[in-house]
């Protein structure tokens, strides 16, 4: 990968930031932890000084541990004193969660009912209505509270009832939106056309374009007359409750003690920094770009070999069928597909606008965006848009949006003049402006590189099998004949084995390119903050959308590739933010050096790696960053460890078996040349070579079938933990295999479509992760069978198995079993078979490497 975060090519040598309220940091972590560990005492003495912290989310979440602390001695007049202050902000959520902690001490403490009296007279007030204009930010769904309305926690009329001794602060935004720079030597200064003249100004303000002969000078990837707009208004088309800015209420179901949004055992609540954007930047350097052409051909060859690997194999299965039934007729010989891949390919190539356009249209719901439209969400991205696409010559690309709580966004053509950019009514609802402005500008970066164009291709390609499982699949589940659901069943799984291999076509592309999307994106916005947070919200916003739905839909699915950020990253990440920093989870993606490798299965690279980069563009602006990644990362022994050794053994194995075959060629060499006959043999014999690939894989699956699958006794079973604590370790590796309890909610699809496990997610209290099951059957679970996982989809389960760190986290699992129903007569349960489906796949490959030594004649 490009070393996007090297000094020379931004030019200087970023500062370190310094934090002034890093000691205070610290005391707040220690009285955290000495919380939890119920040692209340310590705790008040290290959450006393964070409350004079200056950064609010500290102050807050002090706040809310003191509460804890006070009421843990037996100090309730202090906790109630403390509650009281924060019952009486103007923020709903803090306001909710004191009132109900209030509540609790009224039941808890009959004896400070009178204390209490007066405060609930004062908290429950509902607040005023509230309207957002079409330029307000709407309400936040992730959950977060922005710092800018941390402001009105702070009250300064209110200093005088906290008994803690703790005077709240009210700091002016200005000072936290940007730090401007002054130029640098031998630089161009450029100023944000797109943010305000002021460093306090916010950048939905209405105003003229500014044109500026200076913009070319901002970044290299900049984008003729703006296209028309598209004319279709599709309001009525998105569902009710995406359209709706909802004020919620303090007596909201929604707000309880153990709302996710506070974290009840440490006092944790996610706030956003809101670190601000440069006003004036330098650029950050040229990088180059061959790597990502490289990749680009490479994509394109390994898209056209997978697709003539498969029509080869079926040729020749088809052969084989028809020689068996004795068929003759049917048999063909000299099949060669190339120059019919070379003209299908081409020809897919050009009209993937138009047919990606299509299956949007048919089967998501996709309408027309226009740049009116899009100024009431982000006035700031119809800007960028005019103003790069009249610097790149090129016309406005076609807008369109997908009516989805999913916030997306999708840029395919085959041409910069032919490119398409859809976001989705749940990224317009979720992001502000500049994140928003932030995406948009990726996008245009996409296009810039032309990456867009071969992955669209890809993506259209792979469409063609994911239609056929979807549909196919939904068909099956209507039929009530056996034989034929079970026909449709085995064409829906193949369909989407087919599908799951041409995806291996694009994922390196899909990997890199988002680095090189996201320091375009910085270098037009001046605002990597912005788009830290966006990256972020869309995690946040598609777990939860997944937990809303209770399965990942085809469209995440089916398009991840295009997407800022796929839905397997998103899924724990995005899930766990309320119960502990980001950074904590984060750590593995920057630390861990097996990352990469461990990512080869993921269409996006680790979260945590390009979160990284992007604080290390705003320390280059003298900028605060969004999140804590200042310091260096936790320090992981990047030596070829034994236990990633074990990780791998199994591929491994497979080029080391090639080594030995090789190995015994010189061998049969040398002894041809002292004519040592017995051993001449062996000079040359492709037999060997062939065969000690299946052999290497069978000696590496071997050696790592117990580690791998260690036995799960209760002295080594960790029962109920917090998903959030099993993510944090830097150094977690797949092969460390925890064995672990948990219980939930089953989530995935129903029906044939889930019948391989496919979309099996367990929604515990602490967040989302995903589930592997292998039937005892295997690959052919599609036979009939007494139950199967996707059955049990919706409904309360237990599982047991092993837990794997890896960059999309995951359960193997060993048993799963619902609650007690009498109504299906007691505990359904469901025994996964991974270790003997290793061990079996093991021996059929040393078998094989046997039978291919024994035959011989090659």
């Amino acid at each position: 990968m490009e070393d996007f975060s090297d000094s020379a090519q931004l030019g200087a040598t970023p500062s370190n930031f310094n934090d002034p309220d890093q000691p205070l940091n610290s005391s707040l972590d220690e009285g955290l932890k000495a919380l939890k560990q119920k040692n209340y005492a310590a705790a008040i003495a290290y959450l006393k000084p964070a409350l004079q912290a200056t950064r609010q989310s500290t102050v807050l979440r002090a706040q809310i541990g003191l509460v804890k602390a006070y009421q843990g001695t037996g100090q309730v007049e202090q906790a109630i004193a403390l509650c009281q202050t924060l019952s009486t902000s103007t923020d709903p959520r803090t306001r909710s969660w004191a009132v109900q902690t209030l509540s609790d001490f009224a039941q808890r403490y009959p004896q400070a009912n009178l204390a209490l009296r007066g405060s609930f007279r004062s908290t429950r007030t509902p607040a005023a209505p509230h309207t957002p204009s079409p330029l307000v930010e709407p309400i936040d769904r992730t959950g977060f509270i922005p710092s800018e309305n941390l402001s009105e926690i702070s009250d300064p009329g209110l200093a005088e009832a906290d008994t803690t001794g703790f005077v709240p602060l009210n700091p002016n935004p200005s000072t936290v939106r940007s730090t401007p720079i002054p130029p640098v030597e031998n630089h161009p200064v450029v100023q944000s056309p797109d943010v305000g003249e002021t460093a306090g100004t916010e950048p939905k303000i209405q105003a003229d374009e500014i044109q500026t002969e200076q913009d070319d000078l901002a970044n290299p990837f900049v984008l003729s007359a703006d296209a028309e707009d598209s004319r279709a208004d599709f309001a009525s088309d998105v569902p009710t409750q995406i359209q709706m800015h909802t004020q919620l209420q303090p007596d909201s179901s929604e707000f309880r003690t153990t709302d996710p949004q506070i974290d009840s055992a440490t006092g944790y609540f996610p706030v956003w920094r809101q670190a601000g954007r440069a006003q004036r930047w330098t650029p950050l350097g040229t990088v180059k770009q061959w790597r990502l052409w490289l990749v680009q051909i490479g994509t394109a060859i390994a898209l056209f070999w997978i697709i003539q690997a498969v029509l080869q194999a079926t040729h020749a299965t088809a052969n084989a069928v028809f020689s068996t039934l004795r068929l003759y007729r049917f048999v063909t010989y000299g099949f060669d597909p190339t120059w019919w891949i070379v003209y299908s390919l081409v020809a897919l190539f050009c009209a993937s606008p138009w047919l990606l356009n299509f299956l949007l249209r048919r089967f998501y719901g996709l309408k027309s965006l226009n740049l009116s439209r899009l100024e009431n969400y982000s006035p700031e991205s119809a800007r960028v848009l005019k103003r790069i696409c009249s610097q790149r010559r090129w016309p406005v690309p076609a807008l369109g949006i997908l009516p989805t709580a999913a916030p997306l966004a999708l840029t395919y053509g085959c041409l910069p003049r032919k490119a398409c950019i859809v976001v989705s009514q749940g990224l317009l609802e979720q992001l502000a402006d500049d994140e928003i402005a932030a995406i948009y500008a990726g996008e245009l970066g996409h296009i810039a590189h032309w990456d867009f164009a071969i992955l669209s291709l890809v993506t259209l390609v792979m469409q063609i099998p994911y239609l056929l499982y979807w549909q196919v699949a939904q068909w099956g589940d209507r039929q009530q004949n056996p034989f034929i659901r079970g026909s449709l069943a085995v064409i829906s799984a193949i369909s989407y084995w087919l599908y799951r291999a041409l995806r291996w076509s694009g994922l390196w592309l899909s990997r890199l390119r988002v680095y090189y999307s996201d320091r375009t994106a910085v270098e037009i916005t001046g605002n990597p903050n912005a788009l830290t947070r966006a990256l972020l919200k869309i995690a946040i916003g598609t777990a939860e959308e997944i937990r809303r739905q209770k399965q990942t839909s085809n469209l995440l699915e089916s398009f991840e590739m295009l997407t800022p950020l796929g839905y397997q990253t998103a899924l724990s990440l995005g899930s766990v933010y309320a119960h502990l920093p980001l950074e904590q989870v984060l750590e593995w993606d920057r630390s861990n050096p097996y990352r990469n490798w461990l990512a080869v299965n993921n269409a996006h690279p680790p979260l945590g790696d390009r979160l990284q980069l992007l604080a290390f563009y705003a320390r280059h602006w003298r900028l605060e960053t969004e999140l804590d990644l200042n310091t260096k990362p936790v320090y992981v022994s990047s030596r070829w460890s034994r236990r990633f050794g074990l990780q791998v053994a199994p591929f491994l194995g497979m080029p080391l078996g090639i080594l030995a075959a090789v190995a015994l060629w010189l061998v049969g060499g040398v002894a041809g040349l002292a004519q040592i006959s017995s051993l001449e043999w062996l000079w040359g014999d492709r037999g060997i070579l062939i065969a000690l690939i299946p052999i290497g894989f069978s000696i590496g699956t071997f050696l790592r079938i117990n580690p791998f699958f260690p036995d799960i006794k209760p002295s080594n079973l960790k029962v109920e933990p917090s998903l959030p604590d099993l993510l944090k370790n830097p150094a977690a590796l797949p092969i460390d295999s925890l064995p672990v309890q948990l219980q939930g909610k089953l989530l995935g699809r129903q029906g044939i479509g889930n019948w391989l496990g496919q979309d099996l997610i367990l929604d515990t209290q602490t967040g989302l992760i995903k589930i592997h099951h292998c039937s005892q059957l295997g690959q052919l679970g599609l036979l009939p069978q007494s139950l199967r996982p996707s059955e049990l989809v919706h409904r309360s389960i237990t599982v047991k198995g092993w837990f794997r760190r890896g960059a999309t986290p995951w359960i193997d699992l060993e048993l799963l079993q619902t609650q007690r129903d009498h109504a299906v007569g007691g505990i359904r349960k469901v025994q996964s078979a991974h270790p003997i489906w290793s061990t079996l796949l093991a021996s059929l490959a040393a078998l094989l490497g046997t039978y291919l030594i024994v035959r011989g004649g090659y």
